[in-house]
């Protein structure tokens, strides 16, 4: 995903962190990757506060459905 939208992976990405970067426009917009082989997809495996303030401030989600 992070070549066909051509986003960014910040350096020392931590499991509870910005997945991805777009630079658009002087911007950078924060993105949550996520995909799947299945017909659903799982936010977080363990929930709790970092991942809400990630969440709250303009976070974009980016889902990916595909077969293996």
């Amino acid at each position: 995903m992070t070549h066909l939208f051509n986003l960014v992976v910040p350096e020392g990405r931590t499991r509870s962190g910005i997945d991805a970067y777009l630079h658009f426009k002087g911007l950078e917009l924060p993105f949550e990757l996520k995909s799947t082989t299945g017909s659903s997809v799982s936010t977080v495996r363990d929930f709790g506060p970092d991942h809400v303030a990630k969440w709250r401030d303009g976070l974009h989600w980016l889902f990916a459905f595909y077969n293996p």
